[in-house]
This record gives structure tokens, C-alpha cells and sequence, in this order.
């Protein structure tokens, strides 16, 4: 399977999942935790060659994607953690 492939398929599941969160599915949000937590593993994994001393990672514009993408990732589980417990809640039969 060649890159753009990988990324095209990758890019189906996302829209995918963004469906199922906006219906309320709980696959959604399972799926929004999945990607926010890679997008923390590749945060981590670029940070490593970074520091490795690669050349290629201390591009600004790599820089910055790679400081947005650790920001956007941790709002995203934040988000999605949050809006769980508030399902759980609501769905909780009373006493």
C-alpha cells in the first residue's frame, strides 16, 4: 500500500468517526480518543528524532505543526472525555 493510499484511507475512517460523534455514537467517541492519543504517540515519536538531532525536524514550519498538532490532540481528548462523563450522567436512570 503506497503512502498516499495509507493517508487517503486513514483520512475515510476520520471522516467516518466525525459522523458517528455527531450522531452521538459512542464508536465516535471511542474513535475521537483513538486519534487524539495518536496525535500525542506522534508528538512524542518526532520529539525523539528531534532530539536524536535529525535536521529535517527543526524546521519551523515542522516546529509548529508538531506543537499544534500536541495542542489540538490534547483538547480533542479533553473534549471527548469530558462529553463522555456529561452522556453517562444524563443516561444514568434516577432513583
Amino acid at each position: 500500500m503506497n503512502k498516499n493510499t495509507w493517508n487517503e484511507n486513514l483520512y475515510l475512517v476520520a471522516l467516518w468517526g466525525f459522523r458517528q460523534l455527531v450522531h452521538g455514537a459512542r464508536s465516535g467517541y471511542a474513535l475521537s480518543l483513538g486519534l487524539a492519543a495518536g496525535g500525542v504517540l506522534a508528538f512524542d515519536i518526532h520529539g525523539y528524532y528531534l532530539l536524536t538531532g535529525h535536521p529535517e525536524f527543526t524546521l519551523p514550519a515542522s516546529l509548529s505543526v508538531f506543537v499544534l498538532l500536541l495542542i489540538v490532540s490534547l483538547a480533542q481528548g479533553w473534549v471527548a472525555i469530558r462529553d463522555l462523563r456529561a452522556r453517562r450522567w444524563m443516561e444514568e436512570p434516577a432513583p
